[in-house]
Protein backbone atom coordinates (compact mmCIF):
# COMPACT_ATOMS: atom_id res chain seq x y z
CA UNK A 1 0.00 0.00 0.00
CA UNK A 2 0.93 3.27 -0.93
CA UNK A 3 1.90 5.80 1.28
CA UNK A 4 -0.38 8.19 -0.52
CA UNK A 5 -3.45 5.14 0.14
CA UNK A 6 -2.68 5.04 3.75
CA UNK A 7 -5.92 5.20 5.91
CA UNK A 8 -5.82 8.13 8.72
CA UNK A 9 -7.94 8.30 11.58
CA UNK A 10 -10.46 10.83 11.37
CA UNK A 11 -9.89 14.52 12.47
CA UNK A 12 -12.30 13.62 15.44
CA UNK A 13 -10.77 10.72 16.71
CA UNK A 14 -7.06 12.30 16.82
CA UNK A 15 -8.59 15.21 18.41
CA UNK A 16 -9.64 12.91 21.48
CA UNK A 17 -7.05 10.74 21.50
CA UNK A 18 -4.64 14.40 22.48
CA UNK A 19 -7.22 15.76 24.31
CA UNK A 20 -7.19 12.83 27.00
CA UNK A 21 -3.50 12.36 26.45
CA UNK A 22 -3.24 16.26 27.99
CA UNK A 23 -5.53 15.87 30.16
CA UNK A 24 -4.23 13.23 31.78
CA UNK A 25 -1.09 14.73 32.21
CA UNK A 26 -2.36 17.65 33.77
CA UNK A 27 -4.18 15.06 36.52
CA UNK A 28 -0.75 13.72 37.04
CA UNK A 29 0.73 17.78 37.74
CA UNK A 30 -2.39 18.07 39.75
CA UNK A 31 -1.56 15.22 41.79
CA UNK A 32 1.82 16.10 42.45
CA UNK A 33 0.95 19.48 43.15
CA UNK A 34 -2.33 18.79 45.40
CA UNK A 35 0.30 15.84 47.50
CA UNK A 36 3.12 18.63 47.95
CA UNK A 37 0.54 20.57 49.92
CA UNK A 38 -0.14 20.71 53.42
CA UNK A 39 -3.04 18.90 54.71
CA UNK A 40 -4.75 22.17 55.75
CA UNK A 41 -3.87 24.62 53.22
CA UNK A 42 -7.03 26.18 51.65
CA UNK A 43 -6.11 25.57 47.80
CA UNK A 44 -5.51 21.77 48.43
CA UNK A 45 -9.56 21.64 48.26
CA UNK A 46 -9.58 23.05 44.58
CA UNK A 47 -6.56 20.94 43.49
CA UNK A 48 -8.54 17.63 44.32
CA UNK A 49 -11.58 19.20 42.85
CA UNK A 50 -10.18 20.23 39.65
CA UNK A 51 -8.40 16.66 39.61
CA UNK A 52 -11.84 14.75 40.52
CA UNK A 53 -13.58 17.30 37.85
CA UNK A 54 -11.04 16.39 34.52
CA UNK A 55 -11.01 12.19 35.80
CA UNK A 56 -14.33 12.71 34.97
CA UNK A 57 -14.16 14.42 32.37
CA UNK A 58 -11.64 11.79 31.02
CA UNK A 59 -13.66 9.20 31.75
CA UNK A 60 -16.35 10.47 29.55
CA UNK A 61 -14.06 11.38 26.96
CA UNK A 62 -13.02 7.20 27.09
CA UNK A 63 -16.63 6.66 26.79
CA UNK A 64 -17.24 8.47 23.77
CA UNK A 65 -14.06 7.58 22.41
CA UNK A 66 -15.36 3.74 22.58
CA UNK A 67 -18.79 4.61 20.95
CA UNK A 68 -16.90 6.12 18.34
CA UNK A 69 -14.11 3.42 17.63
CA UNK A 70 -17.07 1.23 17.95
CA UNK A 71 -18.78 3.26 14.63
CA UNK A 72 -15.79 4.23 12.98
CA UNK A 73 -13.25 1.54 11.58
CA UNK A 74 -9.59 2.65 12.51
CA UNK A 75 -7.20 2.68 9.55
CA UNK A 76 -5.17 -0.90 8.35
CA UNK A 77 -1.74 -1.42 9.68
CA UNK A 78 -1.07 -4.10 7.74
CA UNK A 79 1.81 -3.11 5.98
CA UNK A 80 2.98 -0.25 7.77
CA UNK A 81 4.62 -1.60 10.48
CA UNK A 82 6.24 -5.41 11.64
CA UNK A 83 3.46 -8.31 12.31
CA UNK A 84 5.60 -8.37 16.37
CA UNK A 85 4.80 -4.62 16.10
CA UNK A 86 1.14 -4.64 15.61
CA UNK A 87 0.55 -7.28 17.86
CA UNK A 88 2.52 -5.35 20.38
CA UNK A 89 0.34 -2.40 19.83
CA UNK A 90 -2.90 -4.58 19.94
CA UNK A 91 -2.18 -6.00 23.55
CA UNK A 92 -1.05 -3.11 25.14
CA UNK A 93 -3.92 -1.22 23.61
CA UNK A 94 -6.33 -3.87 25.46
CA UNK A 95 -4.19 -3.41 28.55
CA UNK A 96 -4.93 -0.08 28.97
CA UNK A 97 -8.40 -0.22 28.45
CA UNK A 98 -8.23 -3.43 31.14
CA UNK A 99 -6.10 -1.19 33.96
CA UNK A 100 -8.65 1.35 33.22
CA UNK A 101 -11.86 -1.22 33.59
CA UNK A 102 -9.83 -1.88 37.17
CA UNK A 103 -9.82 1.15 38.45
CA UNK A 104 -13.42 2.25 38.27
CA UNK A 105 -14.47 -1.10 39.40
CA UNK A 106 -12.29 -0.56 42.93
Amino acid sequence: MSPSRVGRYTPLAQALHWTTAVLMLALVILAWVFMSEPDQAGDRFTYITLYKSLGQTIFFLAVFRLVWRRLHRPPAMAGRIAHWELAAARCSHWLLYACGFNRWTQ
